[in-house]
């Protein structure tokens, strides 16, 4: 999978508002309502090409895509339901804020994926 089909496909599904989670705006889209093997393949592309991004105590493997940073919680591939998206901007604010502690483990890293 190419870094322009991932893009591709995080324009064609639909993405819902993560309303659970004020403090850390964000939406979601769910496997059961994409296709789920392109799913699966965005999934394992994002844990491939992704850095390591910290928010409070857990860390997330994140790769930038359509202008949104992406990451799942982690799960099993097939346990993974949901494939999470942050506007590129909304990152820029948290980390420049401080918030939850976030921000890129290795900056570097994060430096030259994000480009």
């Amino acid at each position: 999978m190419t870094h322009e089909e991932v893009e591709e496909w995080c324009r064609s599904v639909e993405w819902q508002e993560a309303v659970t989670a004020p403090d850390n705006p964000h939406s979601y889209c769910v496997r059961y309502n994409t296709d789920p093997i392109m799913f699966w393949r965005v999934v394992l592309h994002i844990r491939e090409h992704g850095y390591q991004y910290r928010w409070g105590r857990r860390e997330y493997t994140q790769y930038r895509a359509d202008g949104h940073d992406l990451w799942t919680m982690g799960a099993p591939l097939e346990s993974t339901i949901l494939i999470n998206r942050k506007h590129r901007d909304q990152t820029a604010r948290d980390e420049a804020e401080g918030k939850a502690g976030c921000g890129p483990v290795d900056p570097e890293d994060a430096r030259r994926k994000r480009s």
